[in-house]
């Protein structure tokens, strides 16, 4: 996840870090309570992190330019 670990973004929506991990993974797909609680923990709108399915997007950890170029014209607030 961007700028906060599984930990503390389990803790701060109210889920096992085991299942975050599975997310990021794509193993699991989260339910749109979960999707919404995630997406308003890291301050983005929902389609910036998951797609249309539901799935979260995938970005390869060697691009983190794509979420910084998306923070502008997708944050929430």
């Amino acid at each position: 996840m961007y700028g906060i670990t599984q930990t503390q973004l389990a803790k701060q929506i109210g889920v096992a870090r085991p299942q975050l991990s599975e997310l990021e993974r794509g193993t699991r797909r989260p339910s749109p309570k979960l999707r919404r609680s995630i997406a308003g923990a890291l301050g983005f709108r929902e389609e910036v992190l998951f797609n249309d399915g539901g799935w979260p997007i995938v970005v390869n950890n060697n691009d983190w330019r794509w979420l910084s170029e998306h923070d502008q014209a997708h944050q929430v607030g």
